[in-house]
């Protein structure tokens, strides 16, 4: 029978401290760092600014996609991939989000409503694109 270890004994138990060794430690507060692959992931989304998700998914919904999906799936939700112009529309936002991630996990994408000039709104009443 082996015996196991007691509280003292075992790193970071019962209030004991253990440090991550330096490889896994990202330099703050001892914690582990986050792994390459999201990392990397986090890396391909700077290399748009807000701004830019925004002014490029709003052409792309202008010039390629307002006339096939309009009035038909008004107050539905869009998610345009601003890279490829590939889009998808669902019910709700994060189901349109998650399919497109599906087919182009890389994509940086960009939301709103089909038929509204915003997806939420703060208050009463949301708003129709050509009011």
């Amino acid at each position: 029978m082996t015996r196991r270890a007691s509280a003292k004994e075992r790193p970071g138990a019962a209030g004991g401290s253990y440090a991550y060794p330096a490889s896994m430690s990202s330099g703050v507060g001892n914690k582990p760092r986050r792994p390459a692959k999201e990392k990397e992931f986090a890396m391909t989304l700077r290399k748009y600014s807000r701004d830019e998700v925004c002014d490029r998914g709003a052409a792309i919904y202008t010039a390629q996609i307002k006339d096939l999906v309009e009035p038909q799936e008004n107050g539905k939700f869009i998610v345009i991939d601003i890279a490829s112009g590939d889009y998808e529309i669902a019910e709700d936002m994060l189901a349109a989000s998650h399919r497109l991630r599906e087919r182009r996990p890389d994509s940086v994408r960009f939301g709103g409503m089909v038929g509204y000039a915003a997806a939420y709104q703060l208050g009463w009443g949301l708003g129709r694109a050509d009011d």
